[in-house]
């Protein structure tokens, strides 16, 4: 048995909730009033109303469990009511503090009160009109039995095992190219991550995207809060677009604050530089693709100064070039008395690495150094033995792996006689059209070649210390830890690294990665898409080199003041949901009352992409001592969303029910 108060001016409405509260339990006590004014009257009388003791007899109740209420434009007015029924309710022993008075506002979905500015009331849900019979039975038997977890007997509870996120909601203050900020309680310590949902209502959309905490300071209007700024992480292109366009549609917009780049360049005269910030930083990119590196190698070098960029087409390069000093290692080149063909042509398939055809003709006593040619094509994997050390054939796997399509690689590659005398000689690889093959062509260097990596060598000189370290994601190990631990140690022991901190680490790609949740939770500070947005690169480059000699320093970066409702998602375990709610799995247990959000798996069709949960009970795993099962009700679950979720559950029960019968 249950009391309830219903406070509603529609009498319709009123009789209607009435009768589902007797349906649930005949013994259900229910009073109905056409106003605030007029419970308060009766459940808190003034002096004045003493005369009217009989009346108010009559119509209280001895206790109050729950109150349903119709919604009244003046949000900030409904909090206070529901505060002081609270207190009051309490004072008079209608409830206590153990066992509250519980409420519920009914509204149109469609009403000038957005359901967001009832967050973080006293509200335990909203039911929107029209009411759904079952959904109100199923919620008010919930609220009714708190703070006991009550089984739920109205609506049925569908088993899962999805993988979504949760959320708390905050606000974009501020956005640009680059990244945004927001208001948050706490500080972030640089670098930490976060997925972001935010809504663009002028965009029609609700996007997502990675970022990672760049700064947090004490924010400027609010003591009490920080402005945390983030730049974007492994954003794909079509966000990105999306966010610029948006952002520089605004007529306050601006990219910098000062847009003369000759203003940034350092000079001598600068007294109030420290000596750490006149060091010039090295910056090494290592990409397979030469065109790709050569263009941000260009890119750094133009718009940040103080800066000393070189470029290494392969592992096996950089580790050459920097234990040896030099970038032509002191090795005789190869001349025609070590091959006796003016050119030797294959192509092999890049998946099997199996020979697909020779294209040189050859015949006996044509070698290369002291080896026969007919040894390496006599069948089809023989041709890997010409690469006769340990570096040529790093350099071959590397190339099989990562080749750079629609693009060629030349290189001079040190093969070793069987009596271990070694030569270098021109390498070629490409990619025959319309082939998934890789094109392999070997001859003697020619002065041309040599003179061009005299050239690629000016360019590209070696560095004496290395800041920050631009790589295709591609030549990142999956494990990541051991690698990145072993690199950092290398250029520590050939002082490469700054003595009391590691270089920094920027990864770019070919194409959308569905490795930016996992890169973002790594010591990497940015994850870049070929083309890269440049604005966006050059601040994440001077911001990760601490190099203030650009106009893409952080603090000249400009943007727009926007005000932009977000999401600041982390990833959850859902193991069932219903019309009315779901379960979650986790390793703490929410607070009841708890408003947060849902995302991902069927929440996608959700408004927005995302719905609003509030948690009423935990109970321990019976099936994992270290878990929680935290039970949470829909805030407000629209009539779109229900019916999809009601007809989803229907086709997952038929299909589990069907698969029953079959076994």
């Amino acid at each position: 048995m249950a009391n309830v108060v219903i406070i509603d001016k529609d009498s319709s409405l009123s009789r209607q909730m009435y009768n589902f509260v007797k349906e649930m339990d005949d013994k259900n006590e229910v009073r109905t009033f056409e106003s605030c004014e007029e419970f308060d009257s009766i459940f808190f009388p003034t002096e004045s109303s003493a005369a009217n003791a009989d009346e108010i007899s009559a119509k209280r109740l001895s206790t109050i469990d729950l109150i349903i209420f119709g919604i009244i434009d003046n949000v900030e007015q409904i909090n206070y009511w529901m505060s002081e029924v609270l207190k009051k309710s309490i004072q008079k022993k209608y409830s206590s503090k153990e066992k509250t008075v519980r409420f519920i506002v009914t509204k149109y979905e469609d009403d000038d009160i957005p359901k967001g500015k009832l967050l973080g009331t006293l509200l335990d849900d909203i039911l929107f009109l029209p009411l759904d019979r079952l959904i109100f039975m199923q919620k008010l038997e919930i609220l009714l039995g708190l703070p006991e977890y009550i089984t739920p007997s109205y609506m049925y509870t569908q088993d899962v095992n999805f993988n979504v996120e949760i959320s708390k909601r905050s606000l974009i203050e501020f956005i640009s190219p680059c990244g945004f900020s927001i208001k948050n309680p706490v500080r972030l310590s640089p670098g930490a991550p976060a997925h972001f949902y935010a809504i663009f209502p002028e965009l029609g959309t609700t996007l997502d995207f990675y970022a990672k905490a760049i700064s947090s300071k004490q924010h400027p209007e609010d003591k009490s809060q920080y402005q945390v700024r983030f730049f974007f992480f492994g954003i794909d292109r079509k966000t990105s677009t999306l966010i610029a366009k948006f952002v520089q549609s605004k007529v306050e917009y601006k990219g910098f604050l000062n847009n003369n780049e000759s203003h940034f360049k350092f000079s001598d005269t600068n007294i109030f530089a420290t000596e750490e910030e006149k060091k010039s930083r090295g910056i090494l990119i290592i990409d397979n693709n030469e065109q790709a590196s050569a263009n941000l190698r260009d890119i750094l070098t133009q718009h940040i100064d103080k800066t000393q960029v070189s470029t290494e087409t392969s592992y096996v390069d950089f580790y050459k070039k920097y234990l040896n000093a030099t970038f032509i290692k002191n090795t005789e080149l190869a001349s025609s008395f070590d091959l006796s063909l003016a050119k030797i042509s294959f192509d092999v398939d890049m998946e099997s690495q199996t020979l697909e055809k020779c294209l040189c003709p050859f015949g006996p006593g044509n070698k290369i150094l002291d080896y026969e040619l007919g040894d390496f094509f006599s069948s089809p994997h023989e041709w890997r033995k010409i690469f006769t050390n340990d570096d040529a054939q790093s350099l071959l796997d590397e190339t099989l792996l990562l080749f750079p399509t629609n693009n060629v690689i030349e290189k001079l590659v040190t093969l070793n006689s069987s009596e271990g005398i070694e030569k270098q000689f021109y390498f070629s690889f490409s990619q025959p059209n319309g082939k998934n093959a890789l094109r392999i062509e070997i001859s003697v260097p020619d002065t041309q070649f040599i003179q061009l990596l005299e050239k690629r060598n000016k360019k590209n000189p070696v560095l004496p210390e290395i800041n920050l370290i631009i790589i295709d994601h591609k030549l990142v190990p999956t494990d990541f830890e051991n690698w990145w631990e072993t690199f950092s140690q290398f250029l520590f022991s050939k002082s490469l690294a700054h003595t009391s901190r590691p270089p920094k680490l920027i990864l770019t790609g070919e194409k959308v990665s569905e490795k930016a949740l996992q890169y973002s939770r790594l010591p990497i500070e940015g994850y870049f898409f070929n083309p890269v947005n440049i604005q966006h690169f050059l601040a994440t480059v001077s911001n990760s080199t601490n190099n203030y000699f650009t106009k893409y320093n952080i603090d000249n970066l400009g943007g727009y003041r926007a005000n932009l409702t977000c999401y600041i998602a982390k990833p959850a375990k859902l193991v069932n949901l219903s019309e009315f709610g779901a379960t979650l799995s986790t390793s703490f247990a929410f607070k009841p009352g708890l408003n947060i959000f849902l995302h991902g798996a069927i929440y996608d069709n959700a408004p927005d992409k995302t719905l609003c949960i509030r948690a009423y009970a935990n109970q321990e795993d019976p099936n994992n001592k270290n878990k929680f099962l935290c039970h949470f009700t829909y805030f407000g679950i629209n009539e779109s969303f229900l019916k999809f979720v009601r007809n989803w559950i229907r086709e997952k029960y038929a299909q589990a029910k069907s698969k029953s019968s079959a076994t």
